[in-house]
Formats: structure tokens, C-alpha cells, sequence
């Protein structure tokens, strides 16, 4: 019954850390995200991207460059922007709407000097006659 009979269970590990095999397993899931991204372009195919590379203005797309185009056109439209975007619209508006005003105020005076000489030249041609 001694102090000495008294032992803990204890179990020891040892964790060895190798960079070298970090970074091989770290390319070894990029390259399977990559081969899967691959193998879904092929699913989806690429007869049609040309016409999508030209509207996002990314030249040899692929469906990662195109999901990297539409995330900046999608963060670039913030609420800042859209209200200036809103505010240019209402300008532009305005404009044709005084546009068609002036066209169609034109268009009645046209009709007016249209009406006086068709009266002048009814005129004239009674004092011919």
C-alpha cells in the first residue's frame, strides 16, 4: 500500500510534420478540383462560350474565368453605383421626353405654315382667275 505502488495510464503519441508532404496532398486536392471542374466544362461543353467570352470580355474562357467575370460584374453592381446608374436613367429619360416635346411642338408649327400657304396659294390663285 505504498505511495510508490500508485501508476497513471498514460499514452504517448508521436506527430511528425513533414512540408513537403503538406504541399504534395495540397496539390493533390487542387488537382482534383481541377480535374473536376475539367470534367464539368466537358459535361456542359464549349461550342457556346465563345458567344458568352465575347459579352464578359474574357478572351480563352473557361468556366472559371467565367464565374470570375460574373462575381466582379455582380460586386461591381453595389447599392452606390445602381442608385448613379438610376439617377443617369432619369436624366436620359427627361431628355427624350423634352425631345419629344420640341418634336412635337415642331411638328404643329409645321403644320400652321403648312395651313398658311396652302391659304396664300388658294389666295393667289383666285386673284389669277
Amino acid at each position: 500500500d505504498g505511495e510508490g505502488d500508485y501508476k497513471t495510464d498514460t499514452i504517448t503519441y508521436e506527430l511528425t510534420y513533414r512540408p513537403e508532404h503538406a504541399r504534395f496532398q495540397q496539390e493533390a486536392k487542387i488537382g482534383a478540383v481541377e480535374g473536376r471542374l475539367h470534367a464539368v466544362e466537358k459535361y456542359v461543353g464549349n461550342s457556346n462560350l465563345e458567344h458568352i467570352a465575347n459579352f464578359l470580355d474574357v478572351p480563352n474562357l473557361t468556366l472559371k474565368a467565367a464565374v470570375e467575370a460574373l462575381a466582379k460584374r455582380v460586386d461591381a453592381m453595389s447599392e452606390e453605383n445602381l442608385a448613379d446608374l438610376d439617377r443617369r436613367l432619369q436624366n436620359v429619360i427627361k431628355a427624350i421626353d423634352e425631345a419629344k416635346k420640341k418634336k412635337a411642338a415642331a411638328a404643329e408649327d409645321s403644320n400652321e405654315i403648312s395651313a398658311k400657304v396652302t391659304e396664300l396659294h388658294e389666295t393667289c390663285k383666285r386673284w389669277d382667275e
